[in-house]
């Protein structure tokens, strides 16, 4: 049993990811979600509990720039949660 908040709907297009002053461009987007995306990224050093910065653009909305929280990880892909600049903070005291 899933324990979302919301539903996730396929992805498309392609989202750059920021990590540690290295960015990573045109990482597929599988699905996304209002809290968060799962992304392909073959090869890339993505630890859980990884603060991201992402840049992607959404149909008819233009370009988005969000933080996010890697929250799973395998070789393949990574599952990334939104979180606002007051949730990083708080977990950096």
């Amino acid at each position: 049993m899933e324990h979302r908040w919301s539903r996730r709907q396929p992805g498309e297009g392609e989202v750059t990811v920021c990590y540690l002053g290295q960015c990573f461009s045109a990482c597929g987007i599988l699905n996304i979600s209002p809290n968060g995306m799962l992304i392909e990224t073959p090869g890339m050093p993505l630890p859980c509990g990884a603060v991201v910065d992402l840049t992607f653009g959404a149909p008819g909305a233009g370009e988005r720039q969000m933080r996010g929280l890697v929250v799973h990880r395998t070789e393949q892909d990574a599952g990334i949660m939104f979180v606002d600049d007051d949730l990083v903070a708080a977990g950096r005291d």
